[in-house]
């Protein structure tokens, strides 16, 4: 299997969705310290949430703001159907998850812990683990391929 193990952001999908409509209520640019109130989150813990919005190409971080790009500007303009569009083109952008949706269309399934060890040579045990459950998670709901909970394994839908 040869594909490149990057980590991803341990957030979900509402907490990218709920930053991005943030920014959008604040004419599509705001203050990184009032995006933390607003949110009611710790520093700490919104940096992650900005960080997946950021390698989604949902955000531009520009002098201490957060802007929507045109990108971003589109997914929350948009319904369930357009949203989940969006975010599923926008995710195979990401270098890994195309990488990922590539191995699947050569072998049609790929089991969880082939690829928890492909990432082991690069993350922690932790981070392996975490990595390929956000894997699985964001693919899922940007319907990008499909997940047996059963047998483990990621399939192409």
């Amino acid at each position: 299997m040869e594909l490149k193990c990057d980590k991803l952001p341990d957030v979900g999908i509402s907490r990218i969705t709920g930053l991005l409509e943030v920014v959008h209520d604040n004419k599509d640019a705001i203050e990184t310290a009032r995006v933390a109130m607003d949110l009611d989150l710790e520093f700490d813990e919104l940096l992650p949430v900005i960080e997946a919005a950021e390698l989604l190409g949902f955000v531009e971080l520009k002098s201490g703001r957060i802007c929507l790009t045109r990108q971003g500007k589109e997914l929350v303009a948009g319904g369930l159907a357009k949203r989940r569009a969006l975010f599923k083109k926008q995710l195979l952008s990401v270098s890994f998850f195309k990488n990922v949706r590539g191995v699947l269309e050569k072998k049609k399934r790929v089991k969880k812990r082939a690829l928890i060890k492909y990432c082991r040579q690069r993350l922690t045990k932790k981070e392996a683990e975490k990595t390929i459950e956000r894997l699985i998670g964001w693919g899922r709901h940007a319907e990008a391929f499909g997940y047996d909970s059963e047998k483990e394994e990621l399939y192409l839908l």
